[in-house]
């Protein structure tokens, strides 16, 4: 499903054809990165738990956001609430407006399931958010 599409870029379901060029990202830019996490997200996608999004330029994948609809993890869990999380615009992507889309699109998602959303974050070694928790 197409959420977004403009001359720049679009946002669209995740697709399995998405999880190599994501992976091919994160590993160039010293992230780590493992497919079966995509995997995953598919595969909840496909069970109702999730909507996973990429942005991407033709087969380039910009980056990705993933809202969990009834999240089973964090503060809220198991509350009704949906979840924001693995929130992520490759480099060489910032700056462009991919990821305040992809965000708004999220929020967009989850309000159609409850009136409040929370994000889920963590300070894992390879992500700019680690700077921030040290």
């Amino acid at each position: 499903m197409d959420y977004y599409r403009d001359h720049a870029f679009s946002i669209r379901d995740l697709q399995p054809d998405d999880i190599r060029p994501i992976v091919a990202g994160e590993t160039a830019q010293g992230w780590q990165s493992h497919m079966e996490k995509y995997e995953m997200r598919i595969q909840h996608q496909k069970e109702g738990k999730s909507v996973s999004l990429v942005a991407a330029y033709g087969s380039a994948v910009m980056g990705y956001i993933n809202v969990y609809l009834d999240s089973k993890w964090g503060a809220f869990a198991n509350q009704g609430y949906p979840e924001i999380v693995d929130f992520g615009v490759l480099e060489k992507y910032r700056r462009n407006g991919v990821g305040s889309k992809l965000m708004d699109i999220a929020e967009r998602i989850a309000s159609g399931y409850a009136s409040m959303v929370y994000l889920g974050g963590g300070c894992t070694a390879g992500t700019e958010a680690r700077r921030e928790c040290i």
